[in-house]
């Protein structure tokens, strides 16, 4: 109505009394904030036209300079394969995330498992899966050595060489369990370069607690470890399964048994 065009952000022009669109709002915060050539700029995918090269013909038009060095666009979520949206009933809250018991930083997780340019599809499903993954990490680096003094080289620039080509995370977090399975590399070591991977993943490993073992359950090993040598293989089983109801479970290495937690 007429009397909207008299209140808030409303000027005059050439063409009449009206307000800027949210194209010449983003040029302007841009230019205000930021100043006139940005670094990066990011958005999502649906983004690019019309509103993106708006902005650049705007804001090129004003400055004579160029508007962005990089522009970061971003594929869509999508929940079950669908788009999410409110109209179709699979509009998903992070708080369901939580409600459900996740850890946050599954769906952290998840969405390092995707390439930020491509589509990520959620499903609970695949949250779930990214859940055990996560518990798998935590509960493996609870058993290592704590960092020493330098890290392993090679996995730390392959990570970076990732990294570099177009934030390849899938790529680095594959590459982060091929660290975490090679054998032949102290812990400690690996722990030094995992540390410095998690400043791009950001799963919170620097937080993660040695693995306290009471000593009824280290007696329990050594029994089991007994019972093994001298062949007795369904006592060493049965000590194994006293362990798991105590929440912890044994797996046997070339170098001695690993406790870990069970689940």
């Amino acid at each position: 109505g007429e009397g909207e065009e008299e209140v808030g952000a409303v000027w005059d022009s050439p063409w009449g009394r009206g307000r800027p669109g949210w194209h010449i709002e983003c040029s302007v915060m841009s230019r205000t904030h930021l100043g006139e050539t940005l670094d990066i700029h990011g958005g999502a995918l649906d983004l690019r036209f019309p509103h993106h090269e708006n902005e650049i013909a705007q804001s090129q038009a004003a400055t004579g300079k160029k508007f962005v060095n990089y522009w970061i666009h971003a594929g869509l979520l999508t929940v079950e394969g669908q788009k999410m949206s409110k109209s179709l009933g699979n509009y998903v809250e992070f708080d369901e995330v939580l409600k459900r018991g996740f850890n946050p930083l599954a769906f952290r997780y998840l969405a390092a498992t995707a390439h930020y340019r491509g589509e990520l599809n959620f499903t609970w499903t695949g949250l779930e899966a990214a859940q055990t993954a996560l518990d798998k990490l935590y509960n493996e680096l609870s058993t290592w050595d704590s960092p020493g003094k330098i890290g392993c080289a090679g996995y730390e620039n392959k990570f970076e060489e990732l990294v570099n080509d177009d934030l390849n995370l899938p790529g680095a977090v594959a590459l982060m369990w091929e660290l975490i399975k090679d054998k032949e590399l102290p812990t400690s070591c690996k722990m030094v370069t995992l540390l410095r991977m998690d400043k791009v993943f950001g799963l919170n490993l620097a937080e993660i607690e040695e693995l306290e073992v009471p000593e009824e359950v280290q007696t329990l090993v050594k029994e089991r470890e007994l019972q093994r040598e001298q062949g007795n293989w369904v006592e060493a089983d049965e000590i194994r399964n006293r362990m798991e109801q105590m929440g912890y479970r044994v797996e046997d290495s070339e170098s001695g048994p690993i406790i870990r937690r069970a689940g």
